[in-house]
């Protein structure tokens, strides 16, 4: 499997996407493509079905129809490599952060794990990755501490070091400013991607963001 990608190609794309949550059909036939190298925010009222949409994008959720990551079938594509190329940061609140008695550098180096073979202890790249990503979203100085000591905006500094630890193509973010009050929102904006070979072609997805997206200070 070739993981060559053309510039024009988009980082994921949907033909014909529908789901259905219980027995109500929640998405209908839907058409997208998420440019390369962008970002691309997703904005509507609460139960819009906006959630439903980013899960079936990143293969969480059944559904019918086709996703495409980077051109190849995403149902095709082996869940290794797909796990390596997307990256995904669930919603506050929804029961997929992390054990509260985990330290905040062993959540972030779950982010490796599609890098690692079983039971392999974490590499030097591992390491660095890591520490990239904690240094990022400007939680390194509570490595050291359990998840469950921290404040929410704490929290999901860790859970995006986590995300951003994978170092993928492609990130998925479920309302990751939810829950946040206004000064957690703007040091939560002011993050950048790691400067990571990978993130001069980075593509990000993102639900609910209205404030300027990425900030200016973004490169």
């Amino acid at each position: 499997m070739s993981s060559v990608v053309n510039n024009n190609t988009p980082a994921l794309e949907a033909r014909r996407l529908s789901a259905t949550l219980g027995t109500t059909e929640v998405l209908h036939g839907i058409d997208l493509a998420l440019a390369s190298g962008r970002w691309t925010s997703i904005v509507g009222p609460n139960g819009a079905g906006k959630s439903t949409l980013l899960k079936a994008l990143a293969g969480l959720l059944a559904h019918r129809g086709e996703v495409r990551l980077f051109g190849e079938a995403q149902g095709k594509m082996p869940a290794r490599i797909r796990a390596q190329r997307l990256s995904w940061l669930g919603q506050s609140g929804t029961g997929e952060g992390s054990a509260d008695d985990l330290m905040v550098y062993d959540v972030a180096m779950l982010g490796r794990l599609p890098h690692q073979r079983w039971l392999a202890a974490p590499s030097a790249a591992d390491r660095d990755a890591v520490e990239r990503a904690l240094r990022t979203t400007q939680a390194w100085d509570w490595r050291d501490r359990p998840l469950g000591q921290l404040s929410g905006g704490e929290r999901q500094r860790v859970l995006l070091a986590r995300a951003l630890a994978v170092e993928a193509e492609l990130l998925l973010m479920d309302e990751p400013l939810a829950n946040l009050d206004p000064p957690h929102q703007a040091d939560w904006m002011q993050t950048r991607a790691p400067s990571s070979p990978k993130a001069r072609r980075w593509s990000a997805c993102c639900t609910n963001c209205r404030w300027r997206w990425p900030p200016t200070n973004w490169s």
